[in-house]
């Protein structure tokens, strides 16, 4: 069957580009999948109002299946693409994303952007596919975004129909530079812990706004920590057949979070960012958790400001450590039912009751607490100690000393005095019949401290334009020009001199790649291991690889001799990440020093482990 494209533009001429605004009354559409709240945040919703959604009828027809794209939101930040799929009588065809490829190049046709290296996500709503495009990471200083490109979507197979469905959509980037704001800030401050926090830049597009932090440790902590590891027997290393215990904790207790907020002229909070474990604690306002991300670099984003201050506050609020703690209760369970338990450890103060086997895998509701998976149930009620505001890493052992994992769900409440509390229940994972004993034990305790002081002014409307140079600004910003538009806590010179960051040492460099390295091992499973546990390898499927690199790769069951799921591949070097939603959904992979992993979240999700 003959193949066609076609393209009109509602309400607008052509041009050989579309651009990225569009007066907001031709985006006050009611069918617009932007004049909604489903699937859409705040920062969609608002570039939506400002004319940053550009109404399309792009058509492509193979096999008497067309393709349209509808509508598309662009900004310096993210490309939203909203399409469907009808067959020849007009009727909606479900439009599955597992299938869906796409480049963005630049105005020569060069490739710019490459999402098949990750920062994309789709969603539905009825028969309309959303695919958004996270720009965040891309458009930094040393690679700053075209001011023409081009979107390239391409389905080979849709449904049980194979065929060739090519879509470009040309956007001109222009307008949407043209009102983006970057404001250089490169301040930075010591916490009394030794974590270094240098605040970089503040950018504000129409569809959010994006901070940019790094944190480092000082020498004097890494070499705190490096001590702590030895003298408590831990490692940074996973070995085949070790316990995975030390290795685990090893890699918790060098772990940081901030806690900040960002306050208008009138001492409002207009976003705030909190990385605390317990999301049920958490003060995050306006955050777009999508479009965040990093380890050493941080972006952090947030909804766009309704209102447009001359200055923002950047307040630190607190940072969150991670610490060893050393507690056990045993538990004789037949007692468990009759009277309840309580224990104590270093403030903390603990209830447990009620022992029960849950025997099926299905989801089942306790005490308000869905329950998935088959093992045994304790309930707990705990107040915790000053400062603590969690606890992690959590274990069983029965009276033969077999050990069990435990993950505790729990709804937590802070005090007047400003202590924690939970109530909830400890899964004992795969228990499937009760023992006479049960001893408890947690490992980790999660620490907020709340002695820092760091308040930096951030004036939104510069004097002085900035040039950058090696992510350093040269030249004098506008703060320099304005003392007045300091922070009104300023510090003791001697403090200030105190908190200069040192030089960062090629030592520093390699701990920082071990670091990287420990952090995606906690979370990520070699291919060695999935394939000497659960016999699942990771092979070619197609070697031949397209102009991008892109070349199919399958998990395949060694026992059934079976492929389970092909996905599309790049060859990666070391440290670099990768991420398709091709296949059956969504895949995380990375390459560390000793081979390929692939991550433990994405593994579960398509069913290849539990």
């Amino acid at each position: 069957m003959m193949k066609k494209v076609t393209i009109a533009a509602v309400g607008l001429a052509v041009t050989l580009f579309l651009g990225t605004y569009v007066a907001p009354t031709f985006a006050n559409d009611v069918n617009s999948f932007f004049n909604s709240t489903e699937n859409i945040d705040s920062g969609m919703k608002k570039a939506y109002n400002e004319g940053f959604v550009k109404p399309l009828d792009l058509k492509v027809t193979d096999q008497g299946i067309t393709i349209e794209v509808k509508e598309v939101l662009a900004d310096t930040m993210r490309i939203v693409i909203i399409c469907q799929a009808k067959d020849q009588e007009g009727n909606p065809i479900d439009l599955d994303p597992s299938y869906l490829q796409f480049i963005i190049k630049d105005g020569m046709g060069n490739p710019s952007i490459d999402p098949i290296m990750g920062g994309w996500r789709t969603s539905k709503r009825g028969h309309q596919l959303m695919v958004e495009l996270a720009l965040t990471k891309s458009n930094t200083v040393e690679k700053k975004l075209p001011d023409k490109v081009n979107v390239e979507l391409n389905w080979k197979q849709i449904n049980e129909t194979s065929g060739d469905w090519m879509l470009n959509i040309p956007i001109d980037m222009a307008k949407a530079k043209a009102v983006t704001k970057t404001v250089e800030i490169n301040k930075q401050y010591t916490t009394p812990q030794g974590l270094m926090i240098d605040l970089k830049r503040i950018e504000l597009a129409p569809s959010l706004m994006l901070l940019s932090l790094e944190t480092k440790s000082t020498p004097a902590l890494y070499q705190q920590k490096e001590e702590s590891l030895i003298s408590k027997g831990l490692t940074v290393e996973n070995k085949p057949g070790e316990p995975s215990l030390p290795f685990m904790l090893a890699h918790e207790i060098q772990e940081y979070k901030l806690a900040y907020e960002l306050l208008d002229q009138q001492g409002n909070i207009v976003a705030a960012w909190d990385e605390i474990s317990d999301r049920n604690l958490s003060k995050q306002k306006n955050t777009i958790n999508e479009m965040s991300g990093g380890y050493k670099w941080l972006l952090h984003a947030f909804a766009p400001l309704t209102e447009k201050p001359e200055q923002l506050m950047f307040k630190l609020r607190a940072i969150y450590s991670k610490e060893l703690a050393d507690f056990n209760v045993k538990l004789k369970l037949d007692d468990l039912n009759k009277v309840q338990i309580d224990a104590k450890n270093k403030g903390s103060k603990f209830t447990f009751s009620n022992f029960s086997l849950k025997e099926d895998e299905k989801v089942t509701d306790i005490d308000g607490h869905p329950i998935m998976g088959k093992g045994g149930i304790v309930h707990i009620q705990a107040e915790l100690a000053e400062h603590i505001v969690g606890l992690d890493v959590w274990q069983a052992k029965d009276e033969n000393g077999k050990e069990y994992k435990v993950r505790l769900e729990k709804q937590s409440t802070v005090g007047d005095d400003g202590k924690v509390s939970f109530q909830g229940v400890l899964v004992i994972e795969q228990l499937l019949e009760q023992p006479k004993e049960l001893t408890l034990s947690y490992h980790i305790s999660e620490i907020q401290h709340r002695d820092v002081s760091w308040e930096e002014s951030i004036d939104l409307n510069p004097l002085t334009s900035t040039v950058i140079v090696n992510d350093r600004t040269e030249g004098k910003a506008a703060k320099e020009l304005k003392p007045e538009l300091q922070s009104t806590k300023s510090q003791p010179e001697s403090q200030q001199a105190a908190q200069q960051v040192p030089q960062m040492t090629v030592n520093d460099d390699e701990a920082i790649k071990k670091n990287i390295e420990a952090t995606l091992r906690l979370k990520y499973m070699s291919i060695k291991d999935l394939k000497k546990n659960y016999n699942i390898d990771f092979i070619v499927h197609n070697a031949v690889k397209n102009k991008y690199g892109v070349y199919k790769m399958a998990f395949y069951d060694l026992k059934s001799q079976r492929e389970l799921y092909v996905i599309d591949f790049v060859d990666l070097e070391y440290l670099e990440q990768f991420g398709t939603n091709t296949g059956s959904g969504s895949w995380q992979i990375a390459r560390l020093s000793d081979g390929l992993y692939v991550s433990i979240d994405s593994l579960k999700k398509n069913g290849i482990i539990q």
